[in-house]
């Protein structure tokens, strides 16, 4: 058989996609009845009801407008559409200045903080028969924007798509085809690249004029001209921790260009537009680059680490003195969180965002592999302040420079750990973090790569029983202290993320941990080490999470602060036409993230606790099948896995008197011929138990349902 074609749904990281809070599966494909909505271009001025008010909205030039509307100003159309059906909704935003726009549908609001132009899609489930209506929704604010191209029709067929969230947080991880691990980024500038714009406070008498042409072929680049040596225009911004400022800028031989960070400490630096240099810059500076991109463009970079509450730009004389009556051409501003520029993300009247998103599935490549598989996993903290930028830690013995060469995410933003001595006195880094609780474990992991030396040790604040050494030219680890175990993960291009886990109960882990410069495999505590001076290693990516038994993916930091990914969520796929109540099966090829002593469940089910079929890594490291109809089990098989931490194919084929389970190719146990099937309408196929609780916390590279059982051939073929 054709196993994706007979398959009621597929769900296929390798595949599929994800977005918006969403994690696609292939199939079913979609099916929707006919349109509701009358008029949803709003091409004429008909067919729509203006409440609340009627003189703030109107309809005209093919759209729905709010016009300075107050609070409960809305546009209706009575249509009929039946309580506890879904309906998929769609309609644009454009033009949008100010407020908050919310769909309300038979007793729910599908959305009620629409703020930014773009076209929007949900799912509405109707409690009642009642109105339907797009409403300005915030208080004691004019709510300025237009709607367009609004759609509602039913869903007879349902996607399989998967509901995914993470919490609100640009804090998660994933390695990615490449295998570079990529970040969520964030342009903290809104209107970056419309400087005319009141966001950007201009100084008196400056002339702004737009349309010039830009580094990038286009039209959109501005020319800034100050009458005085005041600066030509600065931001207000309250953004705490490492950040790095950068601007598009036109050489100019006349004139050049200063940033200015005015907050806790003072950043500046002074570019010559000329010859494309830095002429003078304060220590408090980080780093800084004026960049060469073509077409008499520099890309102009300042870093620093504060707390600022303005960034001014102003004109210069090519040297380190301000000047009247110069002249600039600007482009694609960028303020982010990060030691070095990353690629430019546009920004409106909201920040800019890319990468990877709150909300964004995580479809992870790491180890290698050619097909990607679901990331998920529970909510962690990175305790340590600055997990990339290392220039305010203690050091003894040893310099340290940043920015020196690539990293795992393909920027240059990794530092260099050299030794300053050309002696026997230890060579160390201090990462200050917080310390656990009585009795909790902590996890200490570090990216390391070699330079000219090959040995280093983690350890716990100097302690004799918490570290591990490990050769990082190739991949090994050597001796570890009695309460510690330790890992080693080939990240690629000479990368390793190197691990250990102290334990809790030897009630002497410290806040502090430490990577020392050693001599051998072999080598015990590290007071003392014989390093030549200038052999050391490359670091990046720090990472402290406390009351863990094993390491996460990686939490970037720049906050000064401690900082968590929340867990990830993934759920409610299908509905009852996805499912064959009488007979089925169901398939995925899974991995735990580690033996925790936690259940991880995949279940299909109505929601209640008497009908459901679950798939569970158990907390005891075995793994249990269980098929329950009308409260009596037809199926409730554990048994032991080969290894818990890889992937496992797993089919559970299930008909009335005939239920059984096929792993890696394999039956297990023998087929139950007394079984009843489903007693209700199961229409769902969720990572998280029949009952809500214990998420599955894996990786998935596969998840297949069939609405007809299989026979032993197939289920062989489908495992192997």
């Amino acid at each position: 058989m054709s196993f994706y074609n007979d398959a009621s749904l597929v769900f296929l990281p390798s595949g599929g996609a994800g977005k918006d809070g969403k994690a696609y599966s292939m199939k079913p494909v979609p099916e929707y009845g006919s349109e509701l909505v009358t008029n949803g271009g709003f091409d004429t001025d008909s067919d729509w009801n203006l409440t609340s008010g009627g003189t703030d909205a109107n309809i005209s030039n093919g759209k729905a407008n709010f016009v300075n509307a107050v609070k409960g100003q809305r546009i209706q159309q009575n249509f009929s559409f039946t309580a506890a059906k879904t309906y998929k909704v769609v309609f644009t935003v454009s033009n949008y200045t100010s407020g908050l726009l919310g769909f309300y549908m038979g007793g729910v609001y599908a959305v009620s903080n629409i703020n930014a132009n773009g076209t929007y899609t949900y799912l509405v489930t109707p409690t009642n028969n009642a109105e339907a209506f797009l409403r300005a929704m915030q208080t004691g604010v004019s709510h300025n924007f237009s709607v367009d191209d609004i759609s509602v029709r039913e869903v007879v067929v349902g996607d399989g798509d998967f509901t995914f969230s993470r919490g609100s947080n640009l804090t998660a991880t994933r390695v990615d085809s490449n295998g570079l691990i990529e970040k969520g980024r964030e342009n903290l500038l809104t209107q970056s690249n419309n400087f005319s714009d009141s966001d950007w406070t201009k100084a008196t008498g400056n002339i702004v004029t737009g349309g010039q042409s830009g580094y990038d072929g286009s039209t959109d680049a501005w020319e800034i001209e100050s009458p005085s040596n005041n600066y030509i225009f600065r931001r207000t911004n309250t953004q705490g921790g490492v950040q790095t400022l950068s601007i598009y800028v036109k050489k100019n031989t006349s004139y050049g260009i200063r940033l200015y960070a005015f907050g806790t400490d003072n950043a500046n630096v002074y570019y010559d537009l000329n010859t494309g240099v830095v002429v003078a810059r304060d220590s408090d500076v980080i780093d800084d680059s004026i960049t060469d991109v073509g077409n008499d463009w520099w890309r102009i970079t300042m870093t620093y680490n504060q707390t600022n509450t303005q960034l001014y730009f102003y004109v210069t004389d090519n040297s380190n003195t301000l000047v009247s009556g110069g002249t600039l051409v600007v482009q694609d501003a960028q303020l982010e969180q990060s030691l070095v520029a990353t690629e430019y993300i546009e920004s409106g009247a909201t920040k800019g965002k890319a990468g990877i998103l709150e909300h964004s599935p995580r479809f992870d490549y790491s180890g290698g592999a050619s097909c990607p598989s679901l990331l998920l996993e529970p909510s962690r903290t990175n305790s340590f302040n600055y997990s990339e930028y290392f220039g305010g830690l203690t050091k003894l013995n040893a310099t340290l420079e940043t920015n020196n060469t690539t990293s795992p995410e393909g920027l240059q933003n990794a530092s260099r750990f050299l030794s300053a001595e050309n002696d026997t006195l230890s060579k160390y880094i201090d990462f200050q973090g917080s310390a656990p609780p009585s009795t909790e474990n902590q996890v200490f992991s570090l990216f390391v790569k070699n330079y000219n030396h090959r040995y280093i040790q983690l350890i716990n604040n100097g302690d004799a029983d918490l570290y591990a050494n490990f050769d990082i030219a190739n991949g090994i680890i050597g001796n570890y202290g009695s309460g510690t175990t330790a890992s080693i993960e080939d990240y690629g291009n000479g990368w390793y993320r190197c691990t250990i886990v102290c334990d809790g109960s030897q009630n002497n882990i410290n806040s502090a941990c430490r990577i020392y410069l050693v001599d051998s495999l072999t080598q015990g505590y590290a007071n003392q080490t014989n390093v030549a001076l200038g052999n050391g290693v490359y670091i990046w990516g720090a990472m402290q999470e406390n009351n863990a038994s094993y390491p996460t993916s990686y939490i970037p930091n720049h906050s000064g602060g401690s900082v968590t990914r929340e867990a990830d969520f993934c759920e409610g796929a299908g509905t009852s036409s996805t499912f064959n109540d009488a007979e089925g099966v169901l398939y995925a090829e899974i991995a735990a993230l580690a033996d925790d002593g936690t259940n991880k469940y995949i279940s299909i089910n109505n929601g209640g606790t008497d009908d459901y079929l679950f798939l569970r890594y158990r907390s005891d490291n075995r793994f249990q099948v269980r098929y329950r109809s009308n409260n009596t089990d037809s199926l409730n098989e554990t048994f032991d896995l080969s290894n818990n931490l890889d992937f496992n194919k797993i089919a559970v084929s299930y008909k009335r008197n005939e239920f059984k389970i096929f792993v890696n190719g394999s039956q297990i146990g023998s087929t139950d011929t007394s079984g009843t099937i489903f007693n209700v309408s199961v229409d769902n196929l969720d990572f998280e138990s029949f009952n809500g609780g214990s998420n599955f916390y894996g990786k998935v590279k596969q998840v297949i349902v069939f609405n007809t059982a299989l026979s032993d051939v197939e289920l062989t073929a489908l495992t192997s």
